[in-house]
């Protein structure tokens, strides 16, 4: 049965290895600035919100003034992540982001 409740939306890998989310979409759905990041197959990296007890969670910063957040995951995903823009996934039954790992959009 497909997930009924999924958003797209646009997140950005730079070529040093953040991921960029937009400042509404990381406030709403990664309220404590913190996230773990794994492959769960080569064509999907996952992103999912950790709340501030959690331990190992990487931290978001803000990084304008609109209040848009970037994580560095170069660690996380060793050089294999998309770089540009890309068109990801938010399952809210799930609580991740589900980014394709090779195609840009």
């Amino acid at each position: 049965m497909p997930d009924v409740a999924v958003e797209t939306v646009t997140v950005e890998f730079t070529a040093e290895g953040h991921l960029r989310l937009p400042a509404a979409f990381a406030r709403a759905h990664f309220p404590d600035d913190r996230l773990a990041a794994l492959r769960t197959d080569p064509a999907h990296i996952v992103i999912m919100p950790v709340g501030v007890a959690a331990p190992n969670g990487i931290m978001m910063k803000q990084r304008n003034l609109l209040g848009d957040r970037s994580a560095l995951l170069r660690e996380a995903l060793s050089d294999e992540f998309p770089v540009g823009p890309v068109d990801a996934e938010w399952s809210a039954k799930r609580r991740r982001l589900t980014i394709p790992a090779g195609a840009t959009s």
